[in-house]
């Protein structure tokens, strides 16, 4: 019961924010922002406490998305953004190690043709995705072009542990996290988009990309439950 309690004030608190991004209500924006990981983390905590699947490194991986969330909601974006982006960036180092360490016995065992096949076809979305969004960025990063790239690394190699857990979990709790981190990618990519390319306007930009992180960071997160 706590659990669906939880997830009814995360929903209020997403709407509520993707409100208020949208109406640029900044200070507002500091409440329902920042609110968001803390209700994940303790959604995920309450529903794994006393079990063998409560992970500490996706806890830290949230904590990374909430210091993430923190830095860029500050004042001056553009000062906080390295440091928001560190923060994202050690959240998906988190999220790696704790995929990784869940397959390891898979990896040695072996992957048949036909799985590693399937793997190929599900890295087709973020091809096309990367493929629409980087060029849109890509030539305007300046001095940023080394940490956004390195950045963009970590991002990627968490899609690909997020895919391979094809080879061990469910449907559902495959399906969910591979999304999550699909949406992850895709709110980064507005974000490079907006924060890099001044000469592109898009409407509603801050709703989609807010939209897209608070799905991804849930669905990722329910979709290691479910496994």
């Amino acid at each position: 019961m706590i659990t669906i309690i939880i997830l009814i004030i995360y929903l209020i608190m997403a709407v509520a924010d993707i409100i208020v991004v949208e109406k640029r209500l900044k200070k507002l924006e500091y409440v329902f922002k920042c609110s968001l990981m803390p209700l994940l983390i303790f959604y995920y905590v309450v529903s794994t406490v006393g079990t063998a699947m409560m992970d500490v490194l996706i806890i830290l991986a949230l904590i990374g998305g909430f210091f993430g969330d923190f830095f860029l909601v500050l004042e001056n974006e553009e000062k906080w953004f390295i440091f928001g982006m560190l923060a994202f960036l050690l959240g998906h180092v988190f999220y790696i190690l704790s995929f990784m360490f869940s397959l390891w016995s898979y990896f040695v065992a072996g992957i048949s043709i036909n799985l590693v096949f399937i793997i190929l076809l599900l890295f087709i979305p973020v091809v096309v995705l990367i493929g629409f969004t980087y060029p849109k960025f890509n030539k305007f990063l300046g001095e940023m072009n080394i940490p956004v790239h390195v950045y963009m690394i970590a991002i990627l190699i968490m899609h690909v542990f997020a895919t391979l857990r094809v080879i061990r979990f469910g449907v559902f709790s495959f399906i969910l996290t591979w999304l999550g981190s699909i949406l992850f990618i895709s709110s980064d990519s507005l974000i490079a988009i907006k924060t890099f390319n001044k000469e592109l306007k898009l409407r509603h930009v801050d709703a989609v990309i807010m939209a897209t992180y608070i799905l991804g960071q849930f669905f990722i997160i329910q979709g290691l439950l479910m496994a």
